[in-house]
C-alpha cells in the first residue's frame, strides 16, 4: 500500500493498494471549506475517499453595494 503523499503526488488516478487505474469515483459530498468523494477499485474491490480541500476562490467579481 502506498502513503497518501505518494497518492497525491501521483494525482490520485489509481487504486492505493493495487496501484490499479481501474477505479470509479461517485458524487461529490461538500462541508464547510473541505469535499470527499468514494472512489472503489474494480480490480481489488477496495473503496475509500479522496478528500478535497478549499485552497482560496478564483473568478471574483465584486457585487454592488447596498449602503445608501
Amino acid at each position: 500500500m502506498i502513503t497518501n503523499k505518494d497518492y497525491v503526488n501521483d494525482g490520485g488516478n489509481f487504486c492505493p493498494h493495487c496501484q490499479s487505474n481501474d477505479i470509479e469515483a461517485e458524487h461529490f459530498e461538500v462541508d464547510s471549506g473541505h469535499a470527499w468523494q468514494p472512489v472503489s477499485c474494480n480490480n481489488c474491490g477496495s473503496t475509500w475517499n479522496d478528500v478535497y480541500v478549499l485552497t482560496g476562490f478564483t473568478d471574483f467579481e465584486k457585487g454592488e453595494s447596498n449602503e445608501d
